[in-house]
């Protein structure tokens, strides 16, 4: 099940689901997040059952209050919001029209009942030109559902790091 606006306001407010407080009323099934950092990846990476090595992004400057995406790229964001997971919630992420509008392409993963941290995710620039995007501008939504689980998430990215621990 789909958690609602009335729901969300009242975790948001009391338990402190997503902090800081978005800006704004919660209206819809979802709730909007900011940008507050990106990165950019070159690529590269080893990924093995036993050990992961994801690569170093090197993080962009916004110029004058936004940053300017070259054009083929893959970056990695993070928002300004962190999420506290409650082990009855899990939520999916996913770019908001505005992105796919633009001609960017937003890659985001399954967010388990547990997880404490950030959200980073994932922004691609596939057309011949560049982007630019303002600083704290609303990219992402977070869906929330019901979930039943046995043991609250406590994997390598705990916290919003980046890199594995």
């Amino acid at each position: 099940m789909i958690v609602g606006p009335s729901m969300l306001s009242h975790l948001i407010k009391q338990h402190g689901l997503v902090y800081p407080e978005p800006i704004g009323p919660i209206t819809r099934d979802s709730v909007d997040l900011r940008i507050g950092q990106i990165m950019k990846h070159s690529g590269g990476a080893t990924l093995r059952t036993k050990s992961r090595d994801i690569g170093i992004p090197d993080e962009i400057q916004p110029q004058d209050g936004a940053w300017n995406l070259e054009p083929n790229q893959f970056y990695m964001a993070r928002t300004v919001e962190m999420v506290n997971m409650p082990t009855f919630l899990a939520a999916t992420g996913t770019g908001r029209s505005t992105m796919m509008r633009s001609g960017l392409i937003v890659t985001m993963g399954y967010i388990d009942p547990g997880y404490s941290g950030y959200i980073h995710f994932g922004i691609q620039t596939p057309g011949p030109l560049g982007t630019q995007i303002e600083f704290e501008f609303p990219a992402v939504q977070l869906i929330f559902h019901m979930a039943e689980v046995v043991a609250p998430y406590d994997g390598k990215y705990q916290g919003g790091n980046m890199a594995p621990k």
